[in-house]
């Protein structure tokens, strides 16, 4: 399955720090900057756009939580497939879950 993550932050290293394989990564996962937009203004966040491939064998629990963990207090705001949500596990998961529906 593959989502598109549209992130807003301040900080300058998400996008490089998310797309580096790690070993909390689920196997199988991966991640693809698709695009980076920086803005000089003061009080305006960057935006990173990510492509997002979470293998069927990887529950959406699992990729929620690791996509979590790179995110909590490093984002002000994320987009899922165009849809915005909350920084919390569960509503990732929860969107993550009814993109695995729609696919199987």
């Amino acid at each position: 399955m593959m989502v598109t993550l549209e992130i807003e932050t301040y900080d300058r290293r998400l996008g490089l720090d998310i797309t580096q394989p790690s070993a909390e990564m689920p196997e199988g996962m991966s991640v693809k900057e698709l695009e980076s937009r920086g803005y000089k203004a003061v009080g305006i966040p960057d935006t990173v756009i990510l492509a997002v491939s979470i293998p069927l064998n990887v529950t959406a629990s699992l990729a929620a939580n690791w996509l979590y963990d790179k995110l909590k207090g490093r984002s002000e705001r994320i987009r899922i497939d165009r849809r915005e949500i909350t920084i919390e596990k569960g509503e990732i998961a929860r969107i993550l879950e009814e993109k695995m529906d729609i696919e199987r």
